[in-house]
């Protein structure tokens, strides 16, 4: 139950990112007159981070999945023209850097395993150089034993 719990969570957010994704991958700036798409780049990296975080934080690569999942249902969604309006994601070439980089690269960050949980302690960590000064200690004693 919890992997399908896992995976509907995380199409519903993959549905949530996508539609904005699809506004932003539009975006364009001019600078000495040279075009830069830069929208593409910045809604795949917010997709991919929001990938990475959900499966950290269930420990499972459903919700990664599930994201892939709801960004190809709001692509496909908005990808088509609604009647007499303009579908969203059109035909120009950084769109389909969106579309098709996308798919390959939330692709790859689905099959990343999702990465170790955050430890969660109420004692503070020894600090690093308290920590050297323990091993250098346990260095020299090991060294006279012998």
């Amino acid at each position: 139950m919890q992997k399908i719990s896992n995976l509907f969570v995380g199409i519903l957010a993959g549905l949530t990112l996508g539609i904005p994704c699809a506004f932003i991958q539009a975006d364009r700036i001019r600078i000495g007159g040279q075009v830069i798409p830069y929208g593409a780049v910045l809604a795949l990296a917010l997709i991919v981070v929001s990938q990475l975080w959900l499966a950290r934080s269930s420990q499972s690569r459903l919700s990664a999945i599930g994201i892939a999942i709801g960004w190809v249902i709001s692509v496909i969604l908005l990808g088509k023209q609604f009647g007499s309006y303009e579908q969203i994601i059109s035909a120009a070439w950084w769109s389909n850097v969106y579309v098709i980089g996308g798919a390959v690269v939330i692709g790859c960050a689905c099959t990343l395993p999702p990465l170790r949980p955050v430890i969660k302690s109420d004692e503070l960590p020894t600090p690093f150089t308290d920590g050297m000064k323990m091993q250098e200690s346990d260095d020299r004693e090991a060294g006279q034993d012998q």
